[in-house]
């Protein structure tokens, strides 16, 4: 099975940080799109902007059709891009192998809030647009017929919501494993590291962060005591438990509620497995899915696009063809990007303990031979320092006789 293992660990860093670039290009053309919507709104009163709004839709496109239909597959690659990385991270068979799952955790964080954020905010305008009149020529006009913004809405929200209960899932699964890490990004987001005049902006972005840190350490809070008081000696009683053990009757009691809360704790597994299970499923459906809207959405452009007959027909097709990524450009960015931020991270956050129950366990019987080492050599010393103690005594003890 490790051939197996080891190679979807290995591949869950080039699944995470090709989502990461992915979604930083999503920002970008944000970015862009942003500017030629400034622009719009200047082209009336201002020669300069009639230019450098020519000049982006050179850059960009030809009109707004390729605009929406950019939209439409940002959006699904950006969902096809996220699932395979929340998928191989919320696999339980590969979490002893992969090393710093705090690092991976906080990575899939960033990656759904920024799918969700970027997915949500164009869902919303391709909605007013499909609303207006503004801008709506005769191809974004049959676009929008084609493919609706309100089913396209529903979508993208189901499929965002499965993602997000994943991790959240995932999360909860491995504070046991991760406190620290976790409760160092909770620590992390109560600090401003932005001027004191914007100090109410940096509150408005992490108070949302520490609302949901705060509310998986409460969700777990039961579940870390119940493992404590599972975890106790038999012979070590707790200093309340004390006048407990001398009733019967209370006694009686406290058995009761324990299988009372073991019922409760199964019935929650149950809910737990059940959730994680079938969301865990529906993860690895959706990349299909939109995988098969993309298809189906490029085939009905190509079938539209090309009844047109124009003057420069690469032209046409390079502005409809906006995926120009080559294999070697994502190749090479796989190989250094990983390890890249990998080594970042490290020198920020420093070495975590590892998680391997057998390392771990390879490693305490390690100390304990060592210090039973230590100690038989102690001993050792000790009966050799007494040896010659006694020969030094028993010399000095003959010369004064003989003196």
């Amino acid at each position: 099975m490790d051939a197996v293992k080891y190679p979807l660990i290995n591949f869950l860093d080039s699944a995470m940080f090709l989502s990461l670039a992915f979604q930083v290009g999503w920002a970008i053309f944000t970015a862009r799109m942003k500017a030629l919507d400034d622009l719009d709104e200047e082209t009336e009163t201002n020669e300069y902007s009639i230019d450098s709004r020519t000049k982006l839709l050179e850059d960009m496109g030809s009109s707004y059709g390729g605009f929406i239909y950019s939209m439409y597959l940002l959006q699904y690659i950006s969902v096809i891009t996220v699932c395979p990385a929340l998928s191989l991270l919320s696999t339980p068979y590969l979490w002893h192998g992969v090393k710093r799952r705090g690092f991976r955790l906080m990575m899939a964080t960033i990656l759904t809030a920024t799918s969700g954020y970027m997915n949500f905010g164009w869902l919303e305008v391709i909605f007013r647009m499909g609303q207006g009149e503004g801008h709506m020529w005769c191809f974004p006009v049959l676009l929008i017929q084609i493919v609706p913004p309100r089913p396209e809405i529903k979508t993208m929200y189901a499929a965002w919501f499965c993602c997000f209960t994943l991790l959240f899932v995932t999360m909860i699964r491995q504070i046991k494993l991760l406190p620290r890490p976790l409760l160092r990004w909770y620590r992390t987001t109560g600090r401003s590291f932005i001027h004191s005049s914007d100090q109410s902006f940096d509150r408005k972005i992490t108070q949302p962060l520490r609302q949901y840190f705060r509310f998986l350490f409460r969700c777990n809070r039961k579940s870390i005591k119940h493992m404590d008081l599972d975890d106790q000696q038999p012979g070590k009683v707790k200093r309340n438990d004390t006048l407990m053990s001398y009733d019967s009757d209370l006694e009686v009691q406290k058995k009761l509620k324990r299988q009372k809360h073991d019922r409760r704790r199964r019935f929650l597994r149950i809910i737990y497995l059940f959730m994680h299970g079938t969301v865990y499923v529906l993860v690895q459906v959706i990349p299909m899915y939109m995988l098969w809207r993309v298809y189906w959405l490029r085939s009905v452009i190509s079938c539209v696009v090309s009844k047109f007959v124009t003057e420069n027909e690469y032209t046409d097709q390079e502005v409809w063809n906006l995926d120009t990524w080559s294999f070697s450009q994502i190749l090479a960015m796989n190989l250094w990007t990983p390890a890249l931020l990998e080594a970042i991270y490290i020198f920020i956050a420093k070495e975590e303990y590892p998680k391997d129950p057998q390392y771990i366990q390879e490693k305490r019987q390690l100390k304990r031979e060592t210090i039973e080492r230590e100690r038989l050599e102690r001993e050792a010393m000790k009966e050799h320092d007494s040896d010659w103690d006694e020969i030094v005594i028993g010399i000095s003890d003959k010369r004064q006789s003989e003196i």
